[in-house]
């Protein structure tokens, strides 16, 4: 972790640590013993102005404009700063929601209440991108479409078409009962002048 740190700062950032403060973006199943040891890696490896810890669901949804309260002001002293949740009924702290998370292999659902992250009723399924993007590859297979690469189509595909469809039954009916022109789709491989892809009757869960 000190060699991806340092890489961090050094070749991409090129900053000097010592007059930064860091933000730290931690998974919920980080402990406080790991809390520990990043932290001492960044004050006595990198002698860092200061590290502030926040859970990655609360950052992802602070990203998203739903949190109000002001930043926290991260700690000089060499000890461990861990996520200043906002209090409840705070009046800057209005900030309730769902953070679901698809990640490569795994999906997460976390909800937080008034900024105050709830690990407990977190739940999360070995369900993600990859999967659909395995769909796809599969489906661009059978129908033996002309492209160079199917895993560069798969991927094109999977960024312009695929979205989280919030009521399945209802969809899959517009699907099925309404005209399908409407859902045909060509795109058009940026990488391969020469090849299209025309996407029509097919509609895909996961």
């Amino acid at each position: 972790m000190t060699s991806y740190i340092r890489w961090i700062t050094d070749s991409q950032l090129r900053i000097d640590p010592q007059s930064y403060y860091f933000l730290h973006s931690e998974p919920l199943v980080f402990s406080s013993s790991d809390r520990e040891s990043t932290a001492e890696i960044f004050f006595e490896n990198f002698n860092a102005a200061g590290v502030l810890f926040k859970p990655a669901p609360l950052l992802a949804l602070q990203a998203a404009g739903a949190l109000t309260s002001p930043p926290s002001t991260p700690s000089g002293s060499h000890q461990p700063v861990s996520a200043v949740m906002p209090s409840f009924g705070s009046p800057v702290s209005t900030s309730t929601g769902v953070v679901v998370d698809v990640g490569e292999s795994r999906t997460s659902v976390v909800p937080i209440v008034e900024g105050c992250v709830l690990g407990g009723a977190a739940r999360s399924a070995a369900v993600g991108s990859r999967d659909a993007l395995q769909v796809v590859q599969r489906a661009l297979r059978e129908r033996q479409e002309p492209v160079p690469s199917i895993l560069v189509a798969a991927c094109h595909v999977r960024a312009r078409a695929c979205y989280v469809c919030l009521d399945p039954i209802k969809e899959h009916r517009r699907w099925t009962e309404g005209p399908r022109e409407k859902f045909f789709k060509s795109y058009r491989l940026s990488e391969f002048a020469d090849s299209s892809l025309i996407a029509q009757d097919d509609e895909f869960e996961v």
